[in-house]
């Protein structure tokens, strides 16, 4: 426990009884999300790795998996859903914070369906391209008009493809230190 309090002083500059240390027995991601669920947590921030893979699969709360990063601006994704647009509004608010762009994204996945308005539409493989091109201007529309609505300010992007492949590109296409998404 001495060895653990020491670190963590050392690495967030905080003094003895600023922090609590918790050690929990069993796997590293049940005990985090005991912890968590006991606190009533709003955030839990982790390293990358499995152990994230699994408290953001089953946190109830919202979960930071904190990267090294050579900076860049906030990247938001949603899929027009209802738990999507929080994590938009968190992205505007940390682009602001930070003074870095904001990118949010849509992807119109080729199997998937989207939702435009209030209606779903199913997207096949083999659309033709004008009927992609429409949805993506429409994606692209709801987005800014999102961005309006909560006085943010950013880039709309709509593309087409997977999902976490179009996230994953996007952020490499343009320097990125964050990426925030829905559940």
């Amino acid at each position: 426990r001495e060895a653990v309090e020491a670190r963590v002083r050392t690495v967030t500059h905080r003094a003895a009884g600023d922090v609590e240390v918790a050690l929990e027995t069993g796997s590293a991601h049940a005990g985090i999300l005991r912890r968590a669920e006991a606190l009533g947590a709003g955030l839990i921030v982790v390293g990358p790795g499995s152990v994230a893979d699994h408290v953001t699969r089953y946190a109830q709360c919202a979960v930071l998996v904190a990267r090294a990063s050579a900076g860049g601006g906030v990247l938001g994704a949603t899929d027009f859903s209802d738990p999507s647009w929080p994590a938009i509004t968190a992205a505007a608010a940390e682009s602001a914070r930070r003074g870095v762009p904001l990118r949010v994204l849509h992807s119109i996945e080729a199997a998937g369906a989207i939702v435009l308005g209030s209606v779903a539409i199913g997207v096949l493989p083999g659309l033709p391209q004008q009927l992609v091109k429409e949805l993506e201007t429409s994606a692209h529309d709801r987005i800014q008009a999102a961005l309006t609505q909560m006085g943010a300010t950013g880039d709309a992007v709509a593309t087409h493809g997977p999902a976490a492949r179009a996230i994953v590109d996007a952020a490499r296409a343009q320097r990125t230190a964050l990426i925030v998404i829905g559940r």
